[in-house]
C-alpha cells in the first residue's frame, strides 16, 4: 500500500514537472510571438515616420530576443538592426552608428548568414555617413551592401533598390549615377511600392538637377505626383518632393521665387509636422529656405530661420563631439562650416548701404564658432581629462599613445617587400586607435567645462590695449549659389577687423583666394631661399592684399592676433612688406591664434611640474655607428619615402644647447645617445619645451628637394624597386628625429616622434615649445580647421605657445636665432 502511494505520488510530480514545462514552453513561445508581432509593427510605424513609437516597439523587441535567445541569435541581431535603424530616423547619429556597426558585426558572423538583414543594416551606416559628409566611407558601405544582395538568390529586391539609389547618389561618374538609378527605379516598380517608387525619382530628379543633366524636372515631378497620390500631403516623402519643387522653381529666377517659396513653407510644415522640428532633416531644409528668402530680400526671414536651425545643428555636433573620433568631428564640422559661408555671404550680399547690425554680427560670430572648433573641443577635453583622470582614464590615454606608436612605427618602416602585411597592419591599428579615441572623447566629456559660443563682445573685451584681431576666412559662395542654381563665384578672403574700443566691424573683402593663395606660395618659396631678391616685391604684394588695405582699422595698433585660414595659416605676416620697404615686424606684434575665440583663453594657464627641459644633438646612427648610413641627398621626397629617411649629425646644435642652458641654468638638457624619443614621451607638463633636432613633412605626393642644411636625406636605393605605397594621414608624415633614428631602433621606440605620437604628450601647463627643426611648421591644411602637422599635435598635447620653422634654416642662423629665444625664455618663462 505505501509503495502504491508512493507511485501515485511520483506520478503526480512528473504531471506537474510536464506540465511547468510545457507551461514555460508556451510562455517561451508567447513571447517570441510578441517580439515577432513588434518587429512588424515596427515596420509599419516607420513606414508612417512614427519613428519614436517605432523605437520603442524595436527595443521592446530587443530585450525579448536577448533574453530568450541570447546575443549570438539571428532575431535578436535583426532586432539589434531595428533599434540603430530607428535612431537614425530620428536623426540621432551619435546613438545609431555603434549599434548599427555591432548589428552588422553579429550579422555578418551568423551561420547561415542573413544577407538581406546585413545589407540593410550596412545600407544604414551607409545613410548615417553621408549625413556626417563621410561619402568615400558611405560609397565603400553600399557596395558591400549591393555585392551581399546580387549574390544571393532570393534577396529583398527593396533593400537592393535602396542600395542602388544611395550609391547612384554618391556617384562621382554621372552616367554610372544614371544606370544606377534606373536600375533602382526598375526594382522600385517590380516591387510595387510606392513610397520608395516616389523617393526614387526625387532622388533622381535632385541628381540630374545637380549635374546639370535633362531630364531633372520630369523626374522631381513624377515622384511629388506619386507622393501626393498614394501617400498623401502630410507624408515625409511628400514634403521631400515639395522641397525638391521648390528649388526647382527657385532656381527657374525671379518668376519662381513665389512658387519656391510656397512649396518650400508647406514642404517645411509638413517635415516638421513628421519628424519634429528639432530634427536635422529639418534644420537642413531650413538652412536652404533661408539662402531662399536671402535672395528674396527677406533679411529677417532669413535670420530667424538660420538661428533656428543652427541651434539645431549645434546641439547635434555637441553630442558627437562627446563620442565621437577626431576624424568623425572633423568631417561633421566641415559638412556644417558652409554655415559660415552662408552667414558671410549673407552680410555682404547686403552691400554697404543696407548694412544690418544683425546680419554683421551673425556673420562674425558664426566664424568666431566654427573656425578650430575641433581642435578646440579636443583641446579642451583631454587637458581636463589629463588632470583629474582616473586609472581607468589613464588606460586609456596610454593605449591610445601605444597604439599611435605602432600605427607610426609601421608607417615609417613601410616597404614594397612588406606593402601588404603593414597595409593589413594600418588598417587594424586604426580600427583599435578609433575604437580607444571613442573611449576617451567619451571620458574626456565629463571633464570639459561647457564652452560659451563667443561673442563680438566678448572678444572685443578680450583683447589687450592697443591691440586688434585680423580675423582672416576664406570665403566660399558654393554652397548658396548651389542652392539658387546660380554660377558659382569664386572663392575669396574675407576679414573682421575688431579693435578694442571699435564698433560691430563689417566683412571687407581682400581679393580672390586663388590670386592671394597664388602670391603666398611664391613668397614662401623666395623666403626659403637666400639668394631670391624677389622677397620684398612679393612681401609687399602680398601685404597690399591682407594687411595695407586694413590700414585705416589698424590706426593706433601695435599688437595684432592674427587668425589665419587656409593657406595664409602658413604666411609669417611679420615678413610681409609695407610700401617703404620695411618689414612688419618693425611696427608690429604678431600672435596667431585659430580663431577669435582663442582670446577667452587668454591669461589661463594649467601649472607647470617642473622647469625647462632641452632635446639637442642628438645621435641618429646609435651608440655602435661610426659612420652614417650611405645615403643620397632627398629628390622628390614623399611619403612613399618614409622608410628611407635618413638624418645627418648636427653638432651645432650642441652650441645651441650650451648657449641656452647659459641663459637658463636650471635646464635639463638631454644631448647625444641620453636624446630619445622615449625621453621625450616621458615628460609631464615642463614649463618650457625645446627641442633642436631635424624636423620633417613630407607630402603624400612627389614634394620638393630637401636642403642639406638641416633637411632630411633619403637613402639610395634601386629606382625599380622603389616603394610608392604612400601615407594618407598627414600627422604620419610629419615628425622629429631622436636619437638611434638611422637605425629605427632607440630601446623600445623606433627614434622618430610623429606628430600622431606628440598629440600624446602630456604638455597640459607648458607655456613655451620651441622646435628649432625644420619644416616644423607646415604641414596639410584645411580650410577653418588649420595644418595638420607638428604644430597641431602640440597644440593638442596641451602647450600654449609655439615657436616653429616655415623652411629649411643653415645651422649657423638658427643657433643665433634660439640664443636669442633662450633669452626670453630665461627672461620670464622658465625661471
Amino acid at each position: 500500500m505505501t509503495r502504491l502511494r508512493h507511485a501515485a505520488w511520483l506520478v503526480a510530480l512528473l504531471c506537474m514537472l510536464a506540465s511547468s514545462r510545457h507551461a514555460h514552453a508556451d510562455a517561451r513561445s508567447e513571447s517570441l510571438e510578441e517580439a515577432d508581432a513588434l518587429s512588424k509593427q515596427v515596420e509599419t510605424l516607420y513606414a508612417e515616420s512614427r519613428y519614436a513609437d517605432a523605437l520603442d516597439r524595436a527595443n521592446r523587441a530587443l530585450t525579448i530576443r536577448r533574453d530568450l535567445l541570447g546575443t549570438a541569435d539571428a532575431k535578436t541581431a535583426s532586432a539589434l538592426a531595428d533599434v540603430g535603424a530607428m535612431h537614425l530616423a530620428l536623426g540621432d547619429w551619435v546613438a545609431a552608428e555603434p549599434i548599427l556597426e555591432r548589428a552588422a558585426n553579429d550579422l555578418a558572423n551568423l551561420s547561415p548568414r542573413l544577407d538581406d538583414a546585413l545589407a540593410s543594416a550596412l545600407h544604414n551606416l551607409a545613410v548615417l555617413h553621408v549625413q556626417r559628409g563621410q561619402r568615400d566611407k558611405a560609397r565603400e558601405l553600399e557596395r558591400r551592401a549591393i555585392a551581399i544582395l546580387e549574390s544571393t538568390e532570393h534577396s529583398d529586391p527593396s533593400v537592393l533598390a535602396s542600395s542602388y539609389a544611395s550609391l547612384a547618389g554618391l556617384s562621382t561618374d554621372v552616367d554610372a549615377g544614371i544606370k544606377l538609378f534606373h536600375q533602382a527605379l526598375r526594382l522600385d516598380e517590380h516591387n510595387g511600392s510606392s513610397r520608395a517608387l516616389a523617393l526614387d525619382h526625387v532622388r533622381f530628379g535632385n541628381f540630374l538637377r545637380g549635374h546639370a543633366r535633362p531630364g531633372a524636372e520630369a523626374e522631381l515631378e513624377a515622384g511629388y505626383a506619386l507622393a501626393l497620390q498614394a501617400l498623401g500631403p502630410a507624408d515625409r516623402i511628400t514634403a521631400e518632393a515639395r522641397r525638391a519643387i521648390g528649388r526647382l522653381y527657385w532656381g527657374a529666377g525671379v518668376a519662381g521665387h513665389e512658387s519656391g517659396e510656397r512649396f518650400y513653407r508647406d514642404a517645411y510644415d509638413g517635415l516638421s509636422n513628421a519628424l519634429g522640428a528639432k530634427h536635422p532633416e529639418v534644420a537642413a531644409l531650413a538652412q536652404e529656405w533661408a539662402v531662399m528668402k536671402q535672395i528674396e530680400g527677406d533679411l529677417e526671414g532669413s535670420l530667424r530661420l538660420r538661428r533656428e536651425a543652427d541651434a539645431v545643428e549645434e546641439r547635434q555636433l555637441s553630442r558627437l563631439f562627446e563620442s565621437g573620433t577626431e576624424k568623425d568631428r572633423l568631417d561633421a564640422a566641415a559638412r556644417l562650416y558652409e554655415r559660415a559661408d552662408r552667414a558671410v555671404g549673407l552680410a555682404l550680399s547686403l552691400g554697404t548701404a543696407k548694412r544690418s547690425e544683425d546680419a554683421m554680427r551673425y556673420a562674425l560670430e558664426m566664424v568666431l564658432a566654427r573656425k578650430g572648433q575641433v581642435l578646440d573641443a579636443i583641446v579642451g577635453g583631454l587637458s581636463a581629462m589629463r588632470a583629474k583622470a582616473t586609472g581607468e582614464e589613464r588606460r586609456i590615454l596610454e593605449s591610445l599613445a601605444h597604439v599611435r606608436a605602432e600605427l607610426a612605427n609601421t608607417a615609417l618602416s613601410r616597404t614594397p617587400a612588406n606593402d601588404d602585411a603593414s597595409s593589413a597592419r594600418t588598417a587594424s591599428l586604426e580600427r583599435e586607435e578609433e575604437r580607444l579615441e571613442r573611449a576617451a572623447t567619451e571620458a574626456s566629456a565629463q571633464y570639459a567645462a561647457g564652452q560659451k559660443r563667443p561673442t563680438f563682445e566678448t572678444v572685443r573685451d578680450a583683447l589687450p590695449e592697443g591691440s586688434a584681431l585680423v580675423e582672416l576666412f576664406r570665403w566660399s559662395s558654393e554652397s548658396t549659389a548651389a542652392l539658387a542654381d546660380h554660377v558659382n563665384a569664386h572663392d575669396q578672403y574675407v576679414a573682421f577687423v575688431v579693435t578694442k574700443k571699435g564698433a560691430l566691424p563689417a566683412p571687407f573683402v581682400l581679393g580672390s583666394a586663388a590670386d592671394i593663395d597664388a602670391l603666398a606660395h611664391d613668397f614662401l618659396k623666395a623666403l626659403a631661399s637666400p639668394d631670391d631678391r624677389r622677397v620684398l616685391d612679393l612681401g609687399a604684394r602680398l601685404n597690399h592684399f591682407l594687411l595695407l588695405r586694413l590700414a585705416p582699422q589698424l590706426a593706433g595698433v601695435t599688437d595684432v592676433f592674427v587668425a589665419p585660414d587656409s593657406e595664409l595659416c602658413l604666411v609669417p605676416f611679420a615678413a610681409l612688406v609695407d610700401g617703404h620697404d620695411d618689414y612688419l615686424v618693425r611696427r608690429f606684434t604678431f600672435t596667431y591664434v585659430s580663431s577669435g575665440r582663442d582670446l577667452l583663453h587668454l591669461g589661463a594657464h594649467a601649472p607647470s611640474r617642473s622647469g625647462a627641459r632641452i632635446f639637442a644633438n642628438p645621435r641618429f646612427d646609435g651608440p655602435d655607428a661610426t659612420t652614417m648610413i650611405g645615403r643620397a641627398k632627398g629628390r622628390g621626397a614623399s611619403s612613399a619615402d618614409l622608410a628611407r629617411l635618413r638624418f645627418p649629425p648636427l653638432p651645432g646644435t650642441e652650441a645651441e644647447a650650451a648657449a641656452i642652458r647659459s641663459v637658463v641654468p636650471s635646464a635639463t638638457v638631454e644631448t647625444g645617445l641620453g636624446a630619445t624619443e622615449a625621453s621625450i614621451k616621458a615628460i609631464h607638463s615642463p614649463r618650457v619645451l625645446h627641442i633642436a633636432t631635424h624636423g620633417f613633412f613630407v607630402g603624400n605626393a612627389d614634394a620638393t628637394a630637401s636642403r642639406p642644411s638641416r633637411g632630411l636625406s633619403i637613402e639610395a636605393t634601386d629606382e625599380k624597386t622603389r616603394a610608392r605605397p604612400g601615407v594618407d594621414n598627414p600627422m604620419l608624415r610629419s615628425g622629429l628625429a631622436f636619437a638611434g633614428a638611422n637605425l629605427r631602433q632607440s630601446g623600445n621606440e623606433d627614434g622618430i616622434l610623429t606628430a600622431l605620437e606628440a598629440c600624446s604628450l602630456d604638455l597640459r601647463g607648458t607655456r613655451l615649445v620651441v622646435l628649432s627643426a625644420c619644416e616644423t611648421g607646415v604641414g596639410d591644411v584645411r580650410r577653418g580647421q588649420g595644418v595638420f602637422s607638428m604644430r597641431r599635435a602640440f597644440i593638442e598635447a596641451g602647450a600654449e605657445t609655439q615657436v616653429m620653422s616655415l623652411w629649411q634654416v643653415d645651422d649657423d642662423a638658427t643657433k643665433t636665432l634660439m640664443a636669442l629665444v633662450g633669452g626670453v625664455e630665461g627672461g620670464g618663462l622658465a625661471n
